[in-house]
């Protein structure tokens, strides 16, 4: 689950690598799981690229650390929390995506811009 104040790792090619977790969105709980949106603020980055030093982004959960249930009864879980960026018109600021993507995606709401990064993902799990 992720929280606020939590630690991600941007997983694609915008230049961000590490962000901490402001605010869960459309979270009753106020805790997210694979394809829920959060709002982030990035920390550290690699110079000349899209992303900045403490911007305030938009990103979309990939991989989580904590177990997930998948309905045929097995459960899936990754070495590290990854999201992928938004920009403020809500496209993808990465052009490519970096290590593995949860198969739930296929299965959450607002499909268009999941299947974008399903087709970006170069495995999915």
């Amino acid at each position: 689950m992720i929280t606020a104040l939590t630690k991600v790792y941007i997983s694609d090619s915008s230049g961000g690598r590490v962000a901490v977790c402001i605010k869960v969105l459309k979270s009753k709980y106020y805790h997210a799981s694979i394809a829920n949106k959060i709002i982030v603020a990035v920390k550290v980055v690699l110079s000349d690229r899209k992303a900045k030093r403490h911007d305030v982004l938009k990103g979309t959960i990939i991989r989580l650390v904590k177990k997930t249930s998948r309905p045929i009864g097995t459960k899936i879980w990754f070495e590290d929390n990854a999201i992928v960026v938004y920009n403020k018109r809500d496209e993808l600021m990465g052009s490519r995506i970096f290590g593995p993507v949860s198969y739930e995606l296929r299965f959450a709401l607002g499909k268009k811009k999941h299947t974008k990064i399903l087709t970006l993902a170069s495995s999915i799990v």
